[in-house]
């Protein structure tokens, strides 16, 4: 073990630099790359080092996903709080997001793995919540006072983001209309908004015809 190795290990800071070469595994090849006992390796430190922080592999994916939902919830809430004139919070937001996936693909994927992840775990509760926080500042007026319609709302646009964002990553949307992936997000937020006030209108329609029929 070299001399900066044991310095680095002794210093307490061996669980983020195990994280960080965690990170740089999963970037390279995906989360069958990860392993504890090759990051220890990289590091300097026995291969059972480790188990001081993290007990299991899906624990130390845990973590991963942990830092991946805080950093997501960082770049949401700096979105949020754009004053760019030319796009509202709630755009500035949705791009915000899938740029986040579309950047960290691999990182993205490991943070809705459920087989993978211990969304029990009270940090990636946090974390996530963070998400859907700064989701309901921008769809919320007063988003000091949420109902159970706001968080709907807001789980509306996080699912819609989510599947944009996968769908994205993965390279299967069947005909974008425009080249700019941004823009395609923003004309698939205008056609969702105009089928809900479509889907609103045909609803009062068929309860008119049910009413006329009554009578």
């Amino acid at each position: 073990m070299t001399l900066t190795k044991q310095k680095a290990y002794h210093h307490g800071d061996l669980k983020a630099s195990l994280l960080a070469v965690g990170r740089r595994q999963l970037e390279a090849g995906g989360v069958t790359f990860v392993s504890l006992r090759a990051a220890a390796k990289e590091i300097g430190v026995t291969h059972a080092a480790p188990a001081r922080h993290f007990s299991s592999a899906v624990e130390f994916h845990t973590h991963l996903a942990i830092n991946g939902y805080a950093e997501l919830a960082l770049a949401l809430r700096s979105a949020a709080a754009s004053k760019d004139p030319a796009a509202t919070p709630l755009n500035c937001l949705c791009k915000a997001y899938i740029e986040f996936a579309v950047r960290n693909p691999n990182l993205y994927r490991l943070m809705c793995s459920g087989d993978l992840v211990d969304y029990d775990s009270c940090e990636i509760k946090a974390e996530s919540e963070a998400c859907l926080t700064a989701i309901l500042t921008c769809t919320v007026p007063d988003h000091l006072d949420v109902n159970e319609r706001d968080v709907a709302k807001a789980e509306a646009v996080r699912s819609f983001l989510h599947g944009h964002a996968l769908l994205r990553i993965d390279n299967l949307f069947l005909a974008p209309s425009s080249n700019d992936t941004q823009d395609y997000l923003l004309s698939c937020l205008d056609a969702l908004s105009v089928l809900q006030t479509e889907s609103q209108e045909v609803s009062a329609s068929l309860s008119d015809s049910a009413d006329y029929a009554e009578v």
